[in-house]
């Protein structure tokens, strides 16, 4: 697309002058649902002009044979086509254009001859004479031709011009002048033309008009013939351009010459004063240049130039196109000043026309635009997911497409002139390359973060036979539905862009994605089938209600579109809630319509359909070309957006309500491993945007719920990056927890989206009792040999034992807790009662044996040999800290000890009585994210002890009874794996006995689940 701008507050619209193409479009119809612009930034490439002379104003071309003709300071600006048609030549020169008119006879047959004033606005045509042949050289009065004689020769003659009283003047010329004879230059007084004379050589000569004499020009020294000389007409002299020089020759005195060295990228030279100005070709841009006709440093007059010549004026100055950048350019005027001295002041400025356009690619609000100012590029912007239409003045990021890395992510480079946005922050497009063995067999999909400095990956899509390219249909999140040649047959595929896999191939054409789901026609009534491509698995199946095979089909948010034939028979749109069917007002042509949320559009033309019924909303003054070159829509509960003929960008806002905010697509891993920075994060791609969101995970042993992560604006994904903390950093227990996802709708429209799944965490903190890191409760056992077996819980019992020998004789150790993480180092520590009394926190390391050469660290100095039973009921007070309960036999009482770093704060006395109960701690078993603690009367009463925020210990609740057959009870922690705290008990007979907890502070029935534990004489 081309447009050009407005040249001058006069209000001269050069457009067929300058660039012979675009007009100044209308401005579009109002947008019910609001609409921002986006002007094109200026062209850095200047706006280029073709002057083809200069007087009292300037002369440009318009179409073939027309000529605008514009005058400063007023801004009076005039066209005249008196040369349209048949002509055998024009000219211009000043402020006059001329042209010989063809007549019937054929081209040797002289026509009239036509000359247009501007300054005055008078045209005037000058009868053909016999044997008379014009020239390009007139005069104000007068116009030259020649007369060819019968021997050959010519006579020039002056012929005058209405007005005039000279109708004939024969020029006085001092030799015999032959064809071919040519005019060179000519300034208000005189012509400089070329002949052959007598001897056969090439001449120039001086025609002066007033006089009617001509005078001869002397060539330079070596220069035999004017074929590859270019001469220009100056005031005071004449310049001869050739061989890398330049000759300058004195019109008031031809014995006086100067001869310059020209640099050789010099393509033009004019004299102006006595200075020679010349054009000069660089790399980059030509240039204007000024050096002394008598010597002296040259000057640079403008830095950068247009490809256009110099053209002399009949005012005597130098006209130029040129500049410092496009946003500074223009027609130059090069006169000398009061010192002889040239100086450039604008004649005419021209504005640089705004960037070219191309490439439209918008999803989320995020709106792609293509460039070209000159190198191709790919901006992006910023369109509101709330509130009023608008969208950001200046790119937020830029990509070079001609850079290696991004060349085939931008339009031109991609098949189809087409780059995609999959809804995530992403841009795709498709490149073919060679295979192993093969040529151009290949099919690259290079996908790159639209963001400043985005990552971009070269993901080759998997295939056993060759392919190329061909086009993009849809991209959503990380899955691609695209069109390439296979086995030379345009097949549909679908592709995961991160895996490279292609999921299906030789799809139905009526085929539309839409985060994970494939749709795909069923049957031929008017059913589709809806393939989850995780799994391949159909998992929905709709009736659109058509009663056809469709043979286009889209989908967006809550609606689908689809058609019954390539005619666009019953074109019609579905809304899935509402499971009605709402027919199109009009029979498209295949291709020509896009669905969006709610609405569709037919180039741009869009149909509202969320009142139930299809009511066309907006349509631009002007119908774009095609979808992703001008125009586009944002499928995931956005606007539609189109470049106008300005190139300007219109994001349009579409009226009512889009569809409610819901997960798409979602890679949730079952479990997740928070020491493995590597492993697979948790995604979840969305219909629209949200405005916030927030990630908790309830820890289903203690019902606890954490929030993890928050955000806030999030366009179409939500990626936390869990690493297993909360959102202080704090790393969270291994063990079985749910997660829930929330979002607020950033439009306001709909309810808030909730999603909730379940993970397995590990290589997090180490949960009370666990000690291999699986999330599991363990069991730690003492055999009389001195022998301490870990054995890990899991699956609802205990797996092969990690032995650790060697606790005889000073390393006896007389009583034991498996506790938390005392130093911080990640993994669980074991609590253990020296001989002497003294406690001691083994740090065995996760999963290792538990030996006497384990490093510890001492806790307790002594005097610990007071209590007989020690246990772990978990976190009591709900400090984050594991507590440790104490019981003094003689005396009945029970002692909480607080952990603070890797010390022990003072006892406290939180119950009384407890003489004979076989005590176990039991970690959290009501639900209410704080440990308590179980314990057998002497009677066989089994009792819960639920824990309270002072660290002591609440009434006590019967929850059995029996329990006298145990002499092992120990609270593990969860071993099933459903989130809650289990009980396991040892009867006399060895028979190991599982209780599952309820959450609730009771247990299920036992289930046996091994024998010959008697082999422990302690379970803890």
């Amino acid at each position: 697309m081309k447009y050009i701008r407005a040249l001058s507050a006069g209000g001269l619209a050069l457009a067929l002058a300058f660039a012979g193409a675009g007009t100044v479009p209308a401005a579009a119809a109002t947008a019910p649902g609001g609409e921002a612009t986006l002007a094109a930034p200026p062209h850095q490439t200047p706006h280029y002009t073709s002057l083809q002379a200069a007087g009292s104003g300037l002369q440009f071309p318009r179409g073939f044979d027309g000529t605008i003709w514009w005058r400063s300071p007023d801004g009076r600006e005039t066209s005249w086509n008196g040369c349209d048609g048949r002509t055998k030549w024009s000219a211009r020169y000043g402020d006059s254009t001329g042209c010989e008119l063809s007549l019937d006879g054929g081209s040797d047959t002289p026509g009239p001859l036509r000359i247009h004033d501007f300054a005055t606005d008078k045209t005037e045509t000058l009868a053909s004479q016999a044997n008379r042949v014009w020239t390009s050289a007139s005069s104000p009065t007068q116009v030259l031709t020649y007369e060819i004689r019968t021997d050959g020769w010519l006579d020039l003659h002056l012929l005058g011009r209405e007005g005039d009283p000279r109708k004939d003047v024969p020029v006085k010329a001092t030799e015999k002048i032959a064809r071919p004879f040519k005019v060179e230059s000519q300034d208000t007084n005189s012509a400089l033309v070329s002949y052959m004379a007598a001897d056969a050589s090439d001449q120039l000569a001086v025609v002066d008009f007033a006089a009617g004499t001509m005078r001869t020009v002397a060539k330079p020294a070596g220069v035999t013939d004017l074929d590859h000389v270019k001469v220009a007409l100056g005031a005071r002299w004449i310049a001869l351009q050739y061989d890398w020089k330049a000759t300058l020759i004195s019109r008031a005195n031809p014995a006086v010459t100067h001869t310059l060295d020209l640099h050789p990228n010099t393509l033009e030279v004019r004299p102006v004063g006595d200075w020679l100005v010349s054009r000069r070709q660089y790399l980059t841009a030509d240039a204007v240049v000024a050096a002394p006709i008598n010597g002296g440093a040259q000057r640079t007059l403008l830095p950068r130039a247009g490809e256009a010549p110099l053209v002399s004026g009949s005012d005597g100055a130098v006209y130029a196109d040129g500049g410092t950048d496009s946003t500074h350019w223009g027609v130059q005027r090069i006169v000398p000043d009061a010192l002889g001295v040239p100086q450039v002041t604008e004649a005419l400025h021209t504005p640089p026309n705004p960037a070219d356009r191309k490439g439209l690619a918008f999803a989320q609000g995020q709106l792609a635009v293509g460039q070209d100012d000159p190198n191709r590029s790919i901006q992006g912007y910023q369109a509101s997911v709330s509130g009023p239409v608008s969208v950001s003045r200046t790119p937020g990021w830029s990509w070079n497409c001609d850079a290696e890395a991004t060349e085939s992510v931008c339009a031109g480079k991609v098949a189809g002139d087409q780059f995609a946005a999959t809804g995530d922050g992403r841009l795709v497009g498709l490149a073919t390359q060679d295979g192993l063995g093969c040529y151009s067999c290949v099919v690259v999909a290079r996908v790159k973060e639209a963001r400043t400095g985005g990552a971009v990956r070269f993901v080759r899509l998997e295939s056993a036979n060759p392919m190329q390219a061909t086009s993009i249909v849809a991209a959503s999140g990380r899955y691609l539905l695209f069109v390439a040649s296979e086995n030379s047959a345009q097949r549909l595929l679908v592709a995961d862009i991160e895996t490279g896999k292609v999921l299906g191939s030789g799809l139905p054409w009526a085929s539309a994605l839409w985060g994970s789901m494939l749709w795909q026609p069923e049957g031929d009534k008017g059913v589709v089938a809806g393939t989850d491509l995780r799994t391949g698995q159909v998992t929905r199946r709709l009736d659109l209600g058509s009663g056809c095979r469709p043979y286009e089909l889209a989908v967006s948010g809550d609606w689908f579109y689809s058609t019954c034939s390539s005619y666009g028979d019953a074109a019609a749109a579905y809304h899935v809630p509402d499971k009605k069917r709402i027919p199109m007002p009009f029979t498209p042509e295949a291709g020509s319509v896009r669905l969006g949320d709610g609405y569709v559009a037919r180039n741009a033309e869009v149909y509202n359909l969320r009142s139930g019924t299809a009511v066309r909303e907006f349509a631009p003054e002007q119908p774009p070309l095609a979808f992703g070159v001008d125009w586009t829509i944002d499928r995931f509960g956005g606007p539609l957006a189109y470049i106008d003929p300005a190139e300007t960008v219109h994001v349009v806002g579409i009226t009512g309500a889009a569809s409610a905010l819901a997960v798409i697509d979602q890679s949730a891993p079952a479990t997740w491993d928070a020491g493995n920075p590597g492993a697979t994060q948790p995604r979840w791609w969305l219909s629209k945007p949200a405005g916030s969101w927030q990630l908790s995970v309830r820890d289903k042993a203690t019902g606890i719920t954490t929030p993890v992560r928050s955000g806030a604006e999030a366009r179409g994904l939500v990626a936390p990056g869990w690493d297993g903390r909360d959102a202080a950093g704090k790393l969270l227990e291994n063990g079985a927890y749910d997660w829930t996802l929330t979002a607020k709708p950033a439009d306001g429209q709909g309810g808030d989206l909730t999603v909730s799944g379940a993970v397995t965490l590990s290589g997090g903190a180490a949960g009370p009792r666990d000690h291999v890191g699986d999330g599991f409760g363990d069991l730690l056992g003492f055999k009389a040999d001195g022998t301490a077996e870990f054995r890990p819980g899991g699956g609802g019992a205990f797996g092969a034992a990690v032995p650790g020998s060697g606790w005889t004789g000073e390393n006896t150790i007389t009583a034991v807790v498996p506790f938390a993480d005392v130093d911080g180092d990640g993994c669980n520590d074991v609590l253990a009662r020296t001989k002497a009394g003294a406690l001691r926190a083994y740090r065995p390391g996760c999963g290792k044996p538990l030996t006497p050469a384990s490093p510890y660290s001492v806790i307790g100095s002594g005097g610990w040999n007071a209590y007989d039973t020690l246990v772990s009921p978990g976190d009591i007070t709900g400090d984050g800290r594991p507590d440790l309960l104490a019981r003094n036999n003689t005396t009945g009482q029970l002692y909480s000890y607080e952990l603070k770093g890797t010390a022990l704060l003072p006892k406290k006395l939180v119950a009384e009585g407890m003489q004979g109960y076989l005590l176990a701690g039991a970690r959290d078993l009501n639900g209410d994210g704080r440990g308590d603690m179980v314990g057998r009367d002497p009677a066989g009463k089994l009792w819960f002890y639920p824990g309270q925020s002072d660290g002591k210990l609440a009434p006590r609740v019967e929850i059995g009874g029996g329990w006298q057959v145990f002499d092992s009870l120990v609270g593990v922690g969860d071993i099933t794996g459903d989130g809650r705290a289990d009980l396991v008990a040892r009867d006399k007979a060895g028979v190991l006995w599982r209780y599952n907890g309820r959450g609730n502070g009771k247990f299920d029935k036992a289930a046996r689940i091994g024998d010959g534990w008697g082999a422990y004489a302690t379970l803890s």
